[in-house]
């Protein structure tokens, strides 16, 4: 046993064997047998942790390691992240095993597959006793999915391995689109790296090169100035969630805002920071180091317990965008603002912390304002009494007949022939208005759309959500999951099922009820799922352009 080894065990045993109890059934098998047990359980509490801000002694709650688990060690559901984090831990005394072999790698993914088709039954009573939980996240349409492997092993991992997760991630992710998993690999250097630069809690001390930069003495004193991409994207990866302030959202992944960073460092990093908010950090202590004289072209200033307040979602997009286009994001300048704070000055760091992230926000609904289409069809419906609501700030009152944007926008995508706009609306709704010149916006809201009928669309949504609704509270497991994420798909189904009269401003059911056609195309879109999608989670079919695209097809047959 290497050193490095015999530390990490001492860590974990230190650290987590005081809360972990082992059933029963473990206490059959031999003493050494059980001290492996829990050092494979430990490596789970150590990966929550590692992907959390949670201690040893909270981890142990979302252990589910044991016989029966199949393949799931632990499942935890990081609130800040809306991420299900799903592990399989593979302890080795010796560090001298790869990562993890194909055989358990498979076992994984079959055991992950199976959680979230969902088949309850292949588990033990550890993941059962949490149906319900995982349930909600499994219904919620912005959950994301993490599989983590953590080992003792060294080494990384064989063609055959990542040829399991790459076939798993291409089953579930679309291609330069949304990726709703993704995997990773903890092995021994990467835990011993961990450990050596400590928990979470530890202060990140880092020096920080400020271009263009200034300093204000009072009331605090503070630097501004610009940042290189490629330091900052340094300092995130050295230090990962650690370089966030513990109360603010981390990096989330594939949105709107993150998607108009890495689109802006793609095509004019050299306009990035003319675009972009900048970046908000306190420290505990600034201090400005002689190199560079008086000049404020470039200053080095020693800072110490960095924490970023604002511009996670900037962080993490550059993070994201070097792994693809380095030279763009090395030659992106960003504004940073750093203020002297001390952390247990508690109240001017929440005050600053909260102000930063609520004062000034502008969305992209609210350029939706700018449109005169809008206006028009809120004049039209203000004629029969109709409030259309498409102001950010503004909403229809109880007891008034009307409704809102996010209506119209999702009425109007699930009405059009593409399905495309419908899995757009499934996906985020706000994409739908996110550049008010150009499509899906001027597809679904132009001078050819009436008032009336786009109320008239609004009405049959809100039918189609109520029959959903029934059916979501009626049914279980797999249907339940078809009826939640398949929402948008149905209403276009119900929606291409009937025509427009323009002459009466009406929708034509051809006589039938709206009833019977959504129970036809429920019950169709069901058993073509079953019959072509059968193994898909459900969550990422009904975001998947490609996918969808084949099952319109099939239903038409």
């Amino acid at each position: 046993m290497n050193i490095k080894i015999r530390q990490i065990n001492h860590h974990l045993s230190k650290e987590y064997f005081p809360y972990i109890v082992l059933s029963r059934s473990d206490q059959r098998f031999p003493l050494e047998q059980q001290k492996s047990f829990k050092f494979t359980r430990a490596l789970c509490g150590l990966a929550i942790s590692m992907n959390s801000e949670l201690n040893p002694s909270e981890t142990v709650k979302y252990i589910t390691d044991g016989f029966g688990d199949n393949g799931l060690d632990a499942v935890y559901y990081n609130p800040n992240e809306r991420t299900l984090y799903l592990v399989q831990a593979k302890y080795n005394s010796t560090g001298g095993q790869s990562i993890i072999d194909k055989g358990d790698a498979l076992k994984f993914v079959s055991g992950v597959e199976d959680l979230l088709l969902p088949k309850y039954d292949k588990f033990n009573d550890e993941i059962k006793s949490r149906k319900k939980e995982i349930e909600g996240y499994l219904l919620d349409i912005h959950t994301k999915f993490k599989l983590i492997v953590i080992s003792t092993g060294s080494g990384t991992l064989s063609g055959e391995v990542e040829g399991v997760f790459e076939e798993f991630l291409a089953e579930n992710n679309e291609i330069n689109t949304t990726s709703n998993f993704s995997v990773s690999t903890i092995g021994a250097s990467e835990i011993y790296t961990y450990l050596s630069r400590g928990a979470i809690s530890a202060p990140i001390d880092s020096e920080i090169a400020l271009h263009k930069f200034n300093k204000i003495d009072d009331p605090i004193k503070s630097y501004y100035g610009l940042i290189a991409g490629s330091d900052l994207v340094a300092l995130y990866k050295d230090n990962g969630r650690k370089l966030f302030a513990p109360n603010i959202r981390v990096y989330l992944g594939d949105t709107e805002v993150n998607d108009g960073i890495i689109e802006t460092l793609t095509n004019e990093p050299d306009r990035f920071w003319y675009y972009n908010n900048g970046i908000t950090a306190l420290c505990d202590r600034i201090e400005k180091k002689p190199i560079g004289g008086n000049t404020t072209d470039i200053g080095l200033l020693d800072c110490t317990n960095i924490r970023i307040v604002n511009g996670a979602q900037t962080v993490g997009s550059m993070a994201v965008a070097a792994a693809s286009i380095p030279d763009n994001v090395a030659n992106a300048k960003v504004a940073i603002r750093l203020f002297q704070v001390h952390e247990e000055n508690h109240e001017e760091s929440k005050t600053i912390t909260r102000t930063n992230n609520t004062q000034n926000r502008i969305e992209s609904r609210d350029f939706v304002s700018l449109d005169p289409q809008q206006e028009r069809i809120s004049d039209e419906l203000a004629i029969d009494k109709i409030i259309y609501v498409y102001k950010s700030g503004e909403f229809v009152e109880k007891g008034q007949d009307g409704f809102d944007l996010t209506e119209a926008a999702i009425a109007r995508a699930c009405h059009h022939n593409d399905v495309s706009y419908s899995v757009i609306a499934k996906r985020e709704v706000s994409r739908l208005w996110n550049d008010i010149e150009k499509p899906p916006y001027k597809l679904l809201f132009n001078s050819g759309i009436s008032g009336l009928e786009l109320f008239e669309s609004v009405k049959i949504f809100r039918k189609v959500e109520e029959l959903i609704n029934d059916k979501k509270a009626n049914t279980m497991d797999r249907e339940k999951l078809f009826a939640t994420h398949g929402n948008r798909f149905i209403l276009h189904l119900v929606f291409q099922n009937m025509s427009y009269s323009r002459v009466q401003n009406t929708f034509n059911t051809n006589g039938r009820e709206i009833e019977e056609i959504f129970a036809e195309q429920y019950s169709l879109l069901y058993r073509k799922i079953e019959k072509y999608y059968s193994s898909s989670v459900l969550g990422s079919l009904f975001k998947n352009f490609s996918k969808c695209r084949d099952l319109a097809e099939k239903v038409k047959e």
